[in-house]
């Protein structure tokens, strides 16, 4: 599990070794972000760790690290980049830059 704080507001992005990412605003009910790519919770795998970039405010770039299905039964780690909706409901144009 891991979270970040976002700039504007102190919001949190937290990761859930579940896959599951959720966004939890000061006074307001935590939030599913979706998007998030295919997770394996297999073992000690899920989604792990996030990070915001440093052109969060006007590009909504952040990065998260995630277990990754890769056959034979195995799973590895994998890191990826997105960018969040203007709402902060979801993760758009989604890529995994390193496996």
């Amino acid at each position: 599990m891991g979270g970040a704080i976002l700039p504007d507001d102190g919001a949190i992005i937290v990761t859930s070794n579940a896959g599951k990412l959720w966004l939890v605003a000061p006074g307001k009910p935590k939030t599913e972000v979706t998007g998030v790519p295919r997770v394996d919770t297999r073992d000690l795998g899920g989604l792990l760790d996030v990070s915001v970039g440093p052109d969060l405010m006007t590009a909504r770039t952040g990065y998260f690290s995630f277990s990754e299905d890769r056959g034979g039964g195995k799973n590895r780690k994998s890191l990826a980049m997105a960018r969040l909706s203007s709402d902060r409901s979801k993760l758009e144009n989604g890529s995994t830059i390193f496996r």
